[in-house]
């Protein structure tokens, strides 16, 4: 198998030396191969490998890897962390009765903040290597996928066929779910930081091939934060009077979808985007849920609240434990288990017709809410917020760091429209830019420190 031979050669290049291969692999099989190497074409879950070789790399890198130091407490919320997990295990077994087989088909995609432990060993070096590659892989898809979305051709390899595939029903034009992983990412980078892409190959046509493929998303959410967080950046980064340019050039990427733009955000049927707002603004959502039918009817941001406020209503009436470990780690695969303990209303259908009842694709907050409970879906925004606040503070030393932190910011509000944040393999990425930031710290102090001298002597 195509996965076997994938996990065997980065562990065996990780152990021989060359860890910039093996963590650009590894960070692959943690985002659908890069949507080009998926699960159907591996043979293998991604995640199931990634596990398999973050489990043997952890353990061979605490045992011969020397430990940095700790400058900014992630290690110990990664301890905290684990140690929630460990007894939100013991607690599905015990309470739940749950086989430790079933916990760990459930929370095995939940364990890989653990990566923290090797990641942050990465050289600086070869993180920026593994960037410049991020940047060549992302262009490259983003352009497959802009010509299947907008020529309907299979250039990607998806789950579903071309006759399976979602219609929107604002604009007409078919909806595909395997954007470029690191998309949003490189929009900013090649928007707010372009010096640093200005040496790399096709870097003048980057901008705009970032912008068209996540218009072709057509996610309004999405679009809408990408282009508010490129805002801040500019704000944050005292660009505001050179804002005009930025403008021009993301209005020329976008006129020729002008009309998809407008469709999709306006609306032309029952649950556009105002109607959408209104209905979240209003509550509506909770009557429906009670009712037991109509939120399907309605627009999508309105589905998602209701999601998880079915969940959160449940979970408000049972016992303490469940609120802190949440329904259980049981994935939705084990359906007639699942099905005996729950009857939620609102989710995504099978292909039965059965409610998916334990996690959504829609919306982080149901599944941190569902998957960790509220003590567990603490923990684990707080280690974001670290993240954010660490990045915020520093994001004068270096471009990346700004660019870490608008990244960052741009998950936590997109996670109202996505299961980003509550995806711990998401996370892995920024674990990367605090290992390289006692180097950008470094070099700060020494540009402030021949700054001072030249001054002095001059």
């Amino acid at each position: 198998m195509i996965g076997i031979l994938i996990l065997i050669t980065a562990i065996y290049l990780y152990l021989v030396g060359n860890k910039r291969i093996s963590i650009l692999i590894f960070l692959g099989m943690l985002n659908k191969g890069y949507q080009v190497l998926t699960d159907n074409v591996i043979g293998i879950k991604n995640l199931d490998i990634a596990l398999i070789f973050m489990i043997i790399i952890c353990i061979y890198s605490q045992i011969n890897e020397p430990h940095p130091k700790e400058q900014f407490g992630i290690r110990n919320h990664i301890y905290w962390l684990f140690c929630f997990l460990i007894f939100s295990i013991l607690f599905s077994h015990i309470h739940y009765g749950f086989t430790f087989t079933q916990i760990l088909q459930g929370s095995r995609h939940l364990l890989f903040f653990l990566s923290y432990l090797f990641l942050r060993k990465i050289k600086t070096k070869d993180f920026l290597w593994i960037l410049h590659k991020f940047y060549y892989i992302t262009l490259i898809v983003s352009i497959l996928y802009i010509i299947q979305v907008l020529f309907n051709l299979p250039v990607l390899p998806y789950t579903e066929t071309i006759e399976d595939i979602n219609i929107d029903r604002y604009t007409g034009i078919a909806r595909y779910y395997n954007s470029p992983v690191y998309l949003n990412f490189w929009i900013l980078t090649s928007i707010l930081h372009r010096r640093y892409i200005s040496d790399l190959r096709f870097s003048h046509i980057a901008p705009f091939v970032f912008i068209i493929a996540l218009l072709c998303t057509q996610g309004r959410t999405a679009i809408g934060i990408t282009f508010a967080t490129l805002l801040l950046g500019m704000f944050v980064q005292g660009r505001i009077s050179s804002s005009y340019r930025i403008i021009t050039i993301i209005g020329i990427a976008i006129l020729p979808f002008s009309d998809l733009i407008i469709g999709r955000f306006e609306g032309r049927k029952r649950g556009g985007t105002s109607e959408d707002l209104e209905n979240v603004i209003n509550g509506k959502f909770i009557g429906a849920v009670k009712r037991g039918k109509g939120v399907h009817n309605m627009g999508t941001m309105t589905y998602r609240f209701a999601w998880v406020y079915e969940r959160a209503e449940y979970l408000s009436n049972r016992p303490l434990g469940e609120k802190i470990f949440g329904l259980g780690l049981i994935s939705n695969s084990q359906s007639e288990i699942v099905h005996k303990l729950y009857n939620f209303k609102v989710g995504i259908s099978d292909e039965h017709g059965k409610i998916s009842q334990m996690t959504t694709p829609d919306i982080a907050w149901g599944n941190m809410l569902s998957q960790w409970g509220y003590v567990g879906g603490i923990l684990l925004l707080s280690l974001w917020v670290r993240l954010l606040i660490i990045f915020y503070k520093n994001k004068n030393v270096h471009p990346f760091l700004l660019l870490a932190f608008l990244s960052i910011l741009q998950n936590i509000l997109g996670s109202f429209a996505g299961a980003g944040i509550s995806n711990t393999a998401l996370i892995n990425f920024y674990f990367c830019f605090i290992a390289a930031m006692p180097s950008f710290l470094k070099q700060s102090k020494n540009m402030i420190n021949v700054n001072s001298t030249q001054t002095i002597t001059s």
